[in-house]
């Protein structure tokens, strides 16, 4: 049921919200702007920090304004109809003065090498609604050591402002509760808890909603600064929930990965084995070009020279085609699966389709604040099971293509990648390879799979294509390249589109429609972040 809309006026402005909703949020939704700190959609209100504060008017019942005395703070007051809200008037301008100047008294100047720098709300906040000379006049400010209070997060203590977001998401969102406000008065700090460490998944996210530069990351620590950094809108592959997120990057270099807010999905937090997962993206064992094997060595070739190879391979007419199985990949995006199975399936109805290895957990982990980390370790399983559905025909799951391979049914094998570590095929798989006639591995990083292949196609990582995820939700996500591929690698669906299309012009767009078309897939979701 819908919930009662009721109208106010904040600064002169007529605004239209849902009854019961704080006057703060109402205000943020609507585009405006209330400074706070302490005040975070995704947790319970603390009203700490006072900075939110505004004056509040109702009518009387003869229909004249009357405003209330005392300021409230606005992420605790509920909107109400014909409330009138005011954020510009002499009195909250100094209020916001004299709370800004109180929290400076001891916060130290190290602006430039904050690594909060350009996205710190102290800074922005300072600047346009505090004092431009303190009345503070003495060095004798509390200074804290940092503190290492976990793997991914440095404490800066005299830094903070005592926000109390990150002791809420503890206790609200992953429930472990590692992190309290301890001491009192002005000796008060946040620490944690009985002296063990941050040892959550979620422990990513405190850096995200830390105001001020008090928690910040290990991994991007005077990596980079901010405004250098480009963010392209993102869906994260490490499992398949496929919680949405943005890229940051500068010159070729993802540096940084950030939640996207997606409220059917992931909310506004992601894991941390998302956003500290993409070192592989720079690895020193990126594919970065084609191979061949000539005389029994692996050469590097051009992207022709190794569709060449593989039409000359394919050339002996019905038969050789017969003997083909393709190998798709869960980490593949849907065009790439949707292309090689359509290749495949051109050159011969009784190509075998076979369903790439999925791994996953025993189950999904679901944490007190609603967010969910998948079991299922890959990023388009179902995609992958849409396109198996739709050819039809031959097919085979992981386990049984070694069956194949030894009976001769599968002499040339295609295996698709694109995996986020090397060694996902070892041992026995590897041996099982070895005995194909004629091997193509499509993948991203070098591994032992690689080096046995009779063509090797160096592939693009998912941040450096376009394509689309389905999720555990049937949803279809698609998501868009952020940087280059490294050295001479290739967007993985164009070069598909090549070995099936030739020279005929790629056209991302028909393509999509066509497997949108295909797969009965109505459009990937749109994001709206906040």
């Amino acid at each position: 049921m819908a919930k009662k809309k009721v109208t106010f006026t904040f600064n002169g402005h007529p605004i239209e919200a849902e009854e019961g909703l704080s006057v703060l949020q109402a205000v943020l939704d609507a585009g405006y702007t209330i400074p706070h700190y302490c005040y975070h959609e995704g947790l319970s209100v603390a009203g700490s920090c006072r900075l939110c504060a505004v004056e509040v008017g109702h009518p009387d019942k003869d229909g004249n304004l009357k405003m209330i005395q005392p300021l409230v703070m606005s992420c605790q007051t509920p909107v109400r109809q014909d409330m009138t809200v005011r954020s510009d008037t002499e009195r909250v301008r100094d209020h916001q003065k004299s709370v800004l100047e109180l929290l400076l008294i001891n916060h130290p100047l190290d602006c430039p090498v904050c690594d909060q720098a350009g996205e710190c709300l102290l800074q922005d906040y300072s600047f346009r609604y505090g004092r431009s000379i303190s009345r503070f006049e003495t060095d004798d400010k509390i200074k804290q050591p940092k503190k290492d209070v976990g793997k991914y997060l440095l404490l800066y203590s005299d830094r903070c402002i005592l926000c109390t977001r990150c002791v809420r998401f503890t206790r609200e969102v992953s429930g472990t509760a590692e992190l309290a406000v301890v001491h009192r008065g002005n000796k008060s700090e946040i620490d944690i808890f009985g002296g063990r460490g941050i040892d959550n998944k979620l422990s990513g996210n405190l850096a995200d909603i830390c105001p001020v530069g008090a928690l910040l990351a290990k991994p991007f620590l005077f990596k980079q600064r901010v405004w250098f950094l480009e963010n392209t809108p993102s869906v994260c592959p490490r499992c398949s929930r496929g919680c949405n997120i943005y890229l940051c990057h500068n010159q070729g270099v993802v540096w940084r990965l950030l939640p996207r807010r997606n409220d059917r999905i992931n909310g506004q937090w992601i894991c941390d084995e998302g956003r500290f997962g993409s070192a592989f993206l720079h690895a020193d064992e990126r594919l970065s070009e084609c191979r061949l094997r000539r005389e029994r060595i692996q050469q590097p070739a051009s992207l022709a020279e190794a569709l060449q190879r593989v039409g000359e391979h394919l050339a002996g007419g019905q038969p050789a085609a017969d003997k083909l199985a393709v190998v798709l990949s869960p980490f593949a995006c849907l065009e790439e699966q949707y292309l090689l199975s359509r290749w495949a399936r051109g050159l011969s109805a009784q190509a075998t389709l076979v369903s790439g290895p999925v791994f996953s957990a025993d189950q999904d982990e679901t944490f007190p604040g609603g967010f969910v980390i998948a079991a299922e370790k890959a990023p388009n399983r179902r995609g992958m099971q849409r396109v198996l559905d739709h050819f039809g025909g031959p097919r085979l799951i992981w386990q049984q293509l070694e069956q194949a391979i030894e009976s001769g049914a599968a002499e040339t094998v295609w295996v698709q990648g694109g995996h986020p570590w090397r060694h996902w095929c070892t041992g026995e798989q590897l041996a099982l390879f070895r005995q194909a006639k004629f091997l193509i591995a499509q993948d991203i990083l070098d591994s032992e799979l690689t080096r046995q292949a009779d063509v090797v196609f160096a592939g693009a990582a998912w941040a450096e294509k376009a394509g689309t995820f389905i999720n555990d939700q049937d949803l279809a996500q698609s998501y868009q390249a952020a940087i280059e591929p490294a050295g001479a690698a290739v967007d993985d669906t164009e070069l598909l589109w090549r070995l099936g299309q030739g020279d005929l012009p790629f056209d991302r767009q028909r393509l999509q429609a066509e497997i949108a078309d295909a797969l009965g897939i109505k459009g990937s979701t749109e994001t709206e972040s906040k």
